[in-house]
Protein backbone atom coordinates (compact mmCIF):
# COMPACT_ATOMS: atom_id res chain seq x y z
CA UNK A 1 0.00 0.00 0.00
CA UNK A 2 2.62 2.52 0.48
CA UNK A 3 4.53 2.03 -2.42
CA UNK A 4 1.61 3.11 -4.67
CA UNK A 5 2.19 -0.04 -6.69
CA UNK A 6 -1.40 -1.65 -6.75
CA UNK A 7 -0.55 -3.71 -9.94
CA UNK A 8 2.62 -3.65 -11.40
CA UNK A 9 5.67 -2.47 -9.69
CA UNK A 10 9.09 -4.08 -8.15
CA UNK A 11 6.93 -6.13 -5.70
CA UNK A 12 5.73 -8.59 -8.56
CA UNK A 13 9.11 -10.09 -8.47
CA UNK A 14 9.17 -11.17 -4.97
CA UNK A 15 6.34 -12.48 -5.39
CA UNK A 16 7.68 -14.51 -8.01
CA UNK A 17 10.71 -15.14 -5.75
CA UNK A 18 8.41 -16.16 -2.98
CA UNK A 19 6.62 -18.63 -5.20
CA UNK A 20 9.63 -20.72 -6.37
CA UNK A 21 10.86 -20.80 -3.24
CA UNK A 22 7.51 -22.26 -1.84
CA UNK A 23 6.58 -24.59 -4.75
CA UNK A 24 10.03 -25.52 -5.79
CA UNK A 25 8.89 -24.31 -9.58
CA UNK A 26 11.07 -21.50 -11.70
CA UNK A 27 8.33 -20.64 -14.34
CA UNK A 28 5.81 -18.14 -12.27
CA UNK A 29 3.38 -15.98 -14.17
CA UNK A 30 1.20 -13.72 -11.83
CA UNK A 31 -1.76 -11.92 -12.90
CA UNK A 32 -4.74 -10.03 -11.76
CA UNK A 33 -7.12 -12.89 -10.13
CA UNK A 34 -7.38 -16.88 -9.92
CA UNK A 35 -10.02 -16.40 -13.42
CA UNK A 36 -7.12 -14.65 -15.39
CA UNK A 37 -4.58 -17.62 -14.17
CA UNK A 38 -6.89 -20.10 -14.95
CA UNK A 39 -7.96 -18.21 -18.70
CA UNK A 40 -4.38 -17.53 -19.27
CA UNK A 41 -3.55 -21.17 -18.96
CA UNK A 42 -6.00 -22.14 -21.58
CA UNK A 43 -4.78 -20.12 -23.98
CA UNK A 44 -1.08 -20.46 -23.03
CA UNK A 45 -1.57 -24.13 -23.26
CA UNK A 46 -3.32 -23.37 -26.95
CA UNK A 47 -6.29 -25.01 -25.97
CA UNK A 48 -9.48 -23.62 -28.30
CA UNK A 49 -12.62 -25.17 -29.58
CA UNK A 50 -12.03 -28.40 -27.20
CA UNK A 51 -13.88 -30.07 -24.61
CA UNK A 52 -12.81 -29.26 -21.18
CA UNK A 53 -13.88 -31.46 -18.08
CA UNK A 54 -14.35 -29.78 -14.76
CA UNK A 55 -16.45 -30.98 -11.86
CA UNK A 56 -19.87 -30.29 -11.66
CA UNK A 57 -20.14 -29.27 -7.70
CA UNK A 58 -17.14 -26.60 -7.44
CA UNK A 59 -15.97 -23.99 -5.06
CA UNK A 60 -16.55 -20.87 -7.78
CA UNK A 61 -17.81 -20.11 -11.17
CA UNK A 62 -14.36 -19.21 -12.59
CA UNK A 63 -13.99 -22.94 -13.68
CA UNK A 64 -16.54 -22.93 -16.21
CA UNK A 65 -16.59 -19.36 -16.97
CA UNK A 66 -12.74 -19.51 -18.21
CA UNK A 67 -13.51 -22.18 -20.17
CA UNK A 68 -16.69 -20.32 -22.06
CA UNK A 69 -14.89 -16.86 -22.54
CA UNK A 70 -11.70 -19.22 -24.06
CA UNK A 71 -13.84 -20.87 -26.87
CA UNK A 72 -14.13 -24.04 -25.05
CA UNK A 73 -16.70 -26.12 -23.92
CA UNK A 74 -17.11 -27.37 -20.32
CA UNK A 75 -17.83 -30.70 -19.56
CA UNK A 76 -18.59 -31.53 -16.16
CA UNK A 77 -17.84 -35.14 -14.22
CA UNK A 78 -19.15 -36.36 -11.05
CA UNK A 79 -17.00 -35.75 -7.57
CA UNK A 80 -15.90 -38.13 -5.51
CA UNK A 81 -17.95 -38.23 -2.38
CA UNK A 82 -15.16 -38.05 0.26
CA UNK A 83 -12.69 -35.64 -1.12
CA UNK A 84 -14.81 -33.36 -3.74
CA UNK A 85 -12.47 -33.66 -6.21
CA UNK A 86 -13.10 -34.44 -10.16
CA UNK A 87 -14.44 -38.27 -9.65
CA UNK A 88 -11.54 -40.74 -11.55
CA UNK A 89 -13.98 -43.07 -12.71
CA UNK A 90 -16.36 -40.67 -14.21
CA UNK A 91 -13.73 -38.46 -15.93
CA UNK A 92 -12.45 -41.58 -17.54
CA UNK A 93 -15.75 -42.71 -18.40
CA UNK A 94 -16.24 -39.38 -20.19
CA UNK A 95 -12.46 -39.36 -22.02
CA UNK A 96 -13.41 -42.74 -23.53
CA UNK A 97 -16.79 -41.93 -24.11
CA UNK A 98 -15.99 -38.27 -25.96
CA UNK A 99 -12.35 -38.33 -26.74
CA UNK A 100 -11.95 -35.50 -24.00
CA UNK A 101 -8.13 -34.52 -23.86
CA UNK A 102 -8.39 -31.85 -21.27
CA UNK A 103 -9.08 -31.47 -17.58
CA UNK A 104 -9.12 -28.74 -14.97
CA UNK A 105 -8.61 -30.64 -11.64
CA UNK A 106 -9.29 -28.33 -8.78
CA UNK A 107 -8.24 -29.87 -5.25
CA UNK A 108 -11.51 -28.88 -2.84
CA UNK A 109 -10.84 -27.91 0.58
CA UNK A 110 -6.75 -28.46 0.18
CA UNK A 111 -7.41 -31.95 -0.87
CA UNK A 112 -4.96 -32.90 -3.30
CA UNK A 113 -6.39 -34.15 -6.72
CA UNK A 114 -5.91 -36.89 -8.76
CA UNK A 115 -3.52 -35.09 -11.49
CA UNK A 116 -1.00 -38.09 -11.47
CA UNK A 117 -3.51 -40.12 -12.61
CA UNK A 118 -5.19 -37.64 -15.17
CA UNK A 119 -1.82 -37.01 -16.96
CA UNK A 120 -0.17 -40.39 -16.43
CA UNK A 121 -3.22 -43.41 -17.20
CA UNK A 122 -5.79 -41.09 -19.16
CA UNK A 123 -3.16 -38.87 -20.73
CA UNK A 124 -4.98 -35.52 -20.51
CA UNK A 125 -3.32 -32.16 -20.56
CA UNK A 126 -4.19 -31.23 -16.53
CA UNK A 127 -4.16 -27.21 -15.57
CA UNK A 128 -4.34 -28.20 -11.49
CA UNK A 129 -7.24 -25.48 -9.68
CA UNK A 130 -4.55 -24.89 -6.54
CA UNK A 131 -6.92 -22.04 -5.37
CA UNK A 132 -8.53 -23.89 -2.28
CA UNK A 133 -4.83 -25.66 -1.67
CA UNK A 134 -2.22 -23.00 -1.39
CA UNK A 135 -0.81 -24.44 1.86
CA UNK A 136 -1.13 -28.37 1.27
CA UNK A 137 0.45 -27.65 -2.34
CA UNK A 138 3.53 -26.19 -1.25
CA UNK A 139 6.39 -27.95 -1.52
CA UNK A 140 5.03 -30.95 -3.58
CA UNK A 141 5.75 -31.02 -7.24
CA UNK A 142 2.79 -31.56 -9.62
CA UNK A 143 2.86 -33.13 -12.63
CA UNK A 144 0.03 -30.91 -13.98
CA UNK A 145 0.67 -28.57 -17.40
CA UNK A 146 0.04 -25.92 -15.16
CA UNK A 147 -1.27 -24.87 -11.35
CA UNK A 148 -2.98 -21.88 -10.43
CA UNK A 149 -3.56 -20.37 -7.36
CA UNK A 150 -5.49 -17.41 -6.43
CA UNK A 151 -4.93 -14.44 -3.56
CA UNK A 152 -8.59 -13.64 -3.61
CA UNK A 153 -9.84 -12.36 0.10
CA UNK A 154 -11.57 -15.44 0.60
CA UNK A 155 -8.68 -17.62 0.41
CA UNK A 156 -5.62 -19.36 2.39
CA UNK A 157 -3.12 -17.06 1.65
CA UNK A 158 -5.22 -13.84 0.67
CA UNK A 159 -4.93 -10.32 -1.05
CA UNK A 160 -6.87 -7.48 -2.40
CA UNK A 161 -6.91 -9.62 -5.48
CA UNK A 162 -3.97 -11.46 -7.65
CA UNK A 163 -3.75 -15.29 -9.50
CA UNK A 164 -0.56 -16.90 -10.48
CA UNK A 165 0.67 -19.85 -12.89
CA UNK A 166 3.24 -22.11 -12.20
CA UNK A 167 4.75 -24.91 -14.80
CA UNK A 168 7.44 -26.69 -15.27
CA UNK A 169 7.54 -26.17 -19.36
CA UNK A 170 9.48 -22.77 -20.34
CA UNK A 171 7.07 -22.31 -23.07
CA UNK A 172 4.01 -22.15 -21.55
CA UNK A 173 5.01 -19.90 -18.87
CA UNK A 174 6.43 -17.33 -22.08
CA UNK A 175 3.08 -17.25 -23.89
CA UNK A 176 1.37 -16.79 -20.26
CA UNK A 177 3.57 -14.26 -19.88
CA UNK A 178 2.30 -12.70 -23.16
CA UNK A 179 -1.14 -12.82 -22.23
CA UNK A 180 -1.04 -10.72 -19.02
CA UNK A 181 -1.02 -6.95 -19.62
CA UNK A 182 -1.42 -6.11 -15.49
Amino acid sequence: HKSGFWAVGPAIDQVKIALADLFKQNNITVCSSGYSALFISIKALGISGQKIILPCISTCFAISNAIIASGNIPVFCDVHPEDGNCDKGHVSLLVKEQSIRYIISPNHAGNLSAVSYFKNELKLTVIEDGCQSFFSSQKKSSEADARVFSFYPTKGMNGIDGGAILTANKSIAEKAEQLVYY
